[in-house]
């Protein structure tokens, strides 16, 4: 029977550990009781399926969408607002159900249409393992009872015998059995993008998964070659199936805006509650009667004082807001996919960066050259053809056959897909090709010109390639890979075109250049050739006696904008910290050109994985850069900069890295990158630009900014409207104003409705549209911690809050025929239109004040952004058609305004912006809208 460690097992990832990739072929088919020829038999095929399942990723528990929906309701500001309606519907019945239940209506549908804004964001975010199962979606070559056939990936088991081609997905984990020439593309799971070339034989155990040359792996594709392999790991007991259990279980963080929205909202609920008491009281004592109508009235005030305090447009407004710094982000490559991380990234406190693709340009660039005892030099970047060999030397003597081993010994090619040329295959070889371009050199040609007999394919434990070619008529080989392995199996070098013996000082000399060029950063290639080749049944027979051409170097160089943007994290206060999965050496070779600080070195995946908690902790304060970074290993990383109260973004291409990318606040991945690493994402980089994430930082700091003017605005009219019905209470006792003993209501629900939505919800949403500053990169990060408005904020919104609630209150005073102030009124509804009136004309110049802050509205920007006064005129002329308008003025409960009353509460609003802009004064000196924290010392 199969041994224990293939059975579906509780936990997958202990599976993995135990698979037999270490075992001999003999053992191997005797542990999965298969041929390796024959494959199994259809019969027992269909057996293990019905014993493992099918081959496919066990998904996430199913997003319940009517779930999903009935979250948005409980919300305690939602369940407020539905318990204001239900009372007014209540009213409205006890009232002899007459006329139109506005109040009901109205507050129904706010709550319905915020429910749906909650309900499509939240919908849209929870798709990262399902994108997963997709990745992994191919058909697959097996043999079956000595037959070959496609058949559906799903239906695979352990033991089956695999083919697979150039540019096949590997289904599912295998063990090689035979290979010709393979190499594999496993960037999907390590996040490196060499190729690696694969061969039958097994790796000792405890081998890491990106050192096992005899094993592939599910949902990594095959560069060249063909193999045939022995499944031994299907479905979720794969390399990839543990990746998708570790994105399932990886919690995802909240953003700092939700949790400060959400103690905010906790505020507003509990205030409304105790309010609505304190009212409750206040009108059993005025009225002094306890009667089912008088507690229908009580309610009344509390429906009405509810959604005084509630501000309902706050959701739609800051949905506007958050799409408008999107859709800004995207005209600059930045494609922000859930919309809280548009506000999300302004708090970031750290950026954890790949190095290849976004600090550099991902196009290996060959930057040296020694040959003939000398180094020179060669400019140009990437893989355009613009540059040359310093001194421009003819392509002759030494630099001929060198500049041929670069092109015949690797398969490697170049083509342009729009306006940039990419590598097709090994990147070593697209930059050689690239070099004997720069030598004027039509590689093309060259290799067609010369007959290719046999390669001998790179490996690890080889650690080089050889190609077989008829050249000119001759049989040649060349050969490249590490100066080490060449030079151990040649006996010669070429100097000035000729032949002599390689003695210690040639050897020395060779050496040197090698710690030169690593010294520099660079990755040290050694080309070699052997004319004149004897026959041979294998090619690696032949790699010997070789006369060594040179050595070239050649890196990724760093982007020009990398520096300057590291320098603009440096000023506002931001953490870079880069992770790469190259060697140290090289890490600290990019660190030292882009101006990361690196003083304490490069700290590797391997050593991560070992430190105590504790010590990572200190480890992440300490170290800018991290080498050899596994899956795993970023995964612990970015979790201790989470725990330690970090606010962090971090950069990711592959499927493994998408755990990481759903664990951090903002994960960012590349347009280049896997399907997985996108879905898992929250911000996409189209020019897998590190420039465009800095871009994204100060549009995220921006859109913080306005939304906190917005809430303010917001706050500042809904607190106006809540001490005006507080104290119109008081106020109907003291002058009894009153209509048939029972206190007058200020305000309607839907009055205040109308003021709450579209009195203040145009300028709001023309707040969410302010543009950046160029201060904005200036300061440092917010505290996560820190409230959406300062205690000086505050002081703002209390300020003018009273002064609108006292202008209110001297309204409805005046207008009332029986009021303080003797005038010819006409009735109550007149009075109280009159102070909906005034309480909409003065939000509106209110607005003007949030406009400039903290400056005043005097200032010599004010026709800058014209967006805040038109919406202001919007909202006012809607105002008045209302007014003016009969049906809608019933709806309302409004009757029509003289217009000596227009123009005389039109210009007594105005007085709000008096003591605003007398506190501005007092308070300039210290106000600051975005109270800054001590930035951290520069690293």
């Amino acid at each position: 029977m199969l041994v224990p460690s293939l059975s579906r097992p509780a936990t997958p990832r202990a599976s993995q550990a135990a698979g037999p990739y270490w075992l001999d072929g003999a053992e191997l088919f005797r542990r999965l009781e298969t041929d390796g020829d024959k494959g199994l038999e259809p019969e027992e095929a269909a057996a293990r399926l019905a014993r493992f399942g099918p081959n496919e990723l066990e998904m996430a528990e199913p997003i319940h969408v009517l779930g999903m929906l009935l979250r948005q309701f409980t919300d305690l500001m939602v369940l407020i607002l539905l318990a204001a309606a239900g009372i007014a519907l209540l009213s409205w019945w006890v009232g002899g159900a007459r006329g139109f239940p506005a109040d009901t209506v109205v507050i129904g549908a706010i709550v319905i249409l915020n429910a749906v804004l909650g309900f499509v964001q939240e919908y849209r975010a929870e798709k990262t393992v399902h994108e997963l199962k997709r990745t992994a979606s191919v058909r697959a070559r097996v043999i079956r009872g000595g037959h070959q056939a496609m058949v559906d990936r799903v239906l695979l088991v352990p033991g089956d015998v695999i083919v697979m081609g150039e540019g096949d997905r590997v289904p599912a984990d295998a063990i090689l059995l035979g290979a010709e020439r393979l190499q594999v593309d496993e960037s999907l799971l390590t996040g490196e993008s060499r190729l690696v070339s694969k061969h039958a034989g097994r790796s000792p155990e405890g081998t890491p998964v990106d050192s096992r040359p005899g094993q592939v792996f599910a949902g990594t594709t095959v560069a060249a070659g063909t193999g045939r392999a022995v499944v031994i790991a299907t479905g979720s007991n794969t390399e990839l199936g543990g990746i998708a259990t570790s994105v399932a279980s990886t919690r995802a963080e909240g953003t700092p805006l939700g949790r400060r929205l959400a103690r905010l909202g906790s505020q507003i609920g509990w205030g409304v509650l105790i309010l609505s008491s304190m009212m409750g009281g206040t009108i059993l004592l005025v009225e002094q009667r306890m009667d089912p109508t008088a507690l229908v009235r009580i309610l009344m005030f509390s429906v009405a004082l509810a959604v005084a305090a509630v501000p309902e447009g706050l959701p739609a407004v800051l949905t506007v807001s958050l799409s408008s710094g999107t859709r800004r982000l995207a005209r600059k490559n930045a494609v922000v996919r859930r919309l809280a991380a548009a506000e999300t990234l302004g708090s970031v406190t750290v950026i954890v960066t790949d190095k290849t693709g976004t600090l550099t340009h991902n196009e290996m660039t060959i930057s040296a050259l020694f040959y003939d005892g000398r180094h020179r030099s060669v400019s140009g970047q990437g893989y355009e053809a613009a540059g040359s060999i310093h001194g421009d030397p003819k392509v002759e003597g030494t630099l001929e056959p060198l500049l041929a081993a670069g092109v015949l010994a690797g398969t490697g090619s170049l083509d342009r897909l729009g306006p940039r040329r990419q590598a097709v295959g090994d990147p070593v070889d697209a930059a050689l090709l690239v070099l004997a371009e720069k030598a004027g050199v039509d590689w093309q040609l060259w290799r067609e010109q010369s007959h290719r007999i046999a390669d001998g394919p790179f490996s690890s434990e080889r650690a080089r390639a050889s190609s077989l070619r008829v050249r000119n008529g001759a049989r040649i080989l060349f050969v490249k890979g590490s100066l080490e392995v060449i030079s151990s199996r040649a006996d010669s070098v070429l100097l000035g075109g000729r032949t002599v013996r390689l003695d210690n000082q040639q050897l020395d000399a060779l050496r040197e250049a090698e710690s030169r060029y690593a010294g520099q950063g660079l990755r040290t290639l050694a080309l070699a050739f052997r004319p004149e080749a004897p026959e041979a049944a294998e090619v690696e027979t032949l790699e010997e006696r070789l006369t060594l051409l040179g050595l070239v170097g050649m890196g990724d160089p760093p982007r020009a904008e990398a520096a300057p943007a590291l320098e603009k994290c440096r000023r506002a206060g931001i953490r870079v910290l880069m992770l790469t999965g190259d060697h140290p050496r090289t890490a600290l070779s990019v660190a030292r050109q882009i101006g990361l600080s690196h003083s304490a070195g490069a700290l590797t995946g391997p050593e991560v994985e070992r430190l105590t908690d504790q010590d990572l902790a200190r480890a992440v304060v300490s170290h800018n850069v991290f080498a050899r970074m596994s899956p795993q290993a970023k995964l612990r990383l970015v979790t201790a900069l989470v725990d330690a109260g970090e606010v962090v973004a971090m950069t990711g291409d592959g499927v493994n890295d998408a755990p990481a990318l759903k664990k951090v606040h903002v994960g960012v991945a590349m347009g280049s990158g896997t399907a997985v690493a996108v879905e898992a994402s929250d911000l996409v980089l189209l020019d897998d630009n590190f420039t465009t994430i800095v871009t994204a930082v100060a549009g995220g700091r921006q859109v913080f900014t306005n939304v906190q003017k917005f809430i303010a605005f917001l706050f500042s009219g809904n607190l106006g409207v809540v001490l005006a019905m507080f104290a119109g209470a008081l106020l109907a006792g003291l002058l009894d104003m009153s209509e048939g003993g029972q206190v007058l209501l200020p305000l309607t629900a839907a009055q205040i409705l109308w003021m709450n939505l579209v009195t203040d919800g145009a300028p709001a949403v023309a707040f969410s549209l302010g543009r950046s500053r160029p201060e904005t990169m200036d300061r440092p990060p917010r505290a996560p911690d820190d409230p959406i408005l300062s205690a000086n904020l505050w002081r703002y919104v209390v300020l003018t809050g009273v002064t609108v609630a006292g202008m209110f209150l001297l309204v409805l005073d005046a207008y009332y025929e029986r009021g303080l102030v003797t005038c010819t009124c006409d009735s109550s509804a007149y009075a109280r239109t009159a102070g909906f009136y005034l309480l909409v004309t003065a939000r509106l110049w209110n607005s003007l004040n949030f406009r400039h802050l903290p400056g005043t509205i005097f200032s010599g920007d004010f026709f800058r952004d014209f967006a805040v006064p038109a919406a202001c005129l919007l909202s006012w002329t809607l105002t008045l058609a209302v007014l003016l308008a009969p049906p809608m003025g019933e709806l309302f409960g409004l009757v029509p305004l003289r217009s000596e009353t227009l123009l005389l509460l039109t210009g007594a609003a105005a007085f709000v912006v008096l003591p605003a802009e007398l506190y501005k004064r007092f308070a300039r000196a210290q106000y600051h809208l975005q109270p800054p924290r001590s930035p951290r010392a520069p690293r």
